[in-house]
């Protein structure tokens, strides 16, 4: 898509890597999965055989939602950091935006 275009990512649940803040700094950046993004726990919640954990992203105050496997109730208020791999996105031109042949 062309620079500028705004796009929906779309991340499935299972392709996101959840690691812990080391002092304000998170893991190193690779060429696989690039920046780690903070995000802080909003809540999160057992769900039987998964967890729920809901991050405000540090970059746009955005919420994004994970599903976690078993049980992962990390508190409200806690930092962690975000990573997924960068060839498991899908990415759509955001609706009303023009499409490209």
């Amino acid at each position: 898509m062309p620079d500028g275009t705004e796009v929906d990512i779309a991340i499935r649940p299972q392709h996101l890597a959840i690691d812990f803040d080391r002092a304000g700094r998170g893991p190193r950046s690779t060429d696989t999965h690039g920046e780690a993004a903070r995000g802080v726990v909003e809540r999160a919640r057992f769900m039987g055989s998964e967890s729920l954990v809901e991050f405000r992203m540090d970059f746009d105050g955005s919420i994004l939602k994970a599903h976690v496997p078993w049980v992962f109730l990390p508190k409200t208020g806690t930092p962690l950091w975000l990573m997924f791999r960068r060839d498991r996105c899908f990415v759509f031109p955001r609706e009303g935006q023009p499409r490209v042949a």
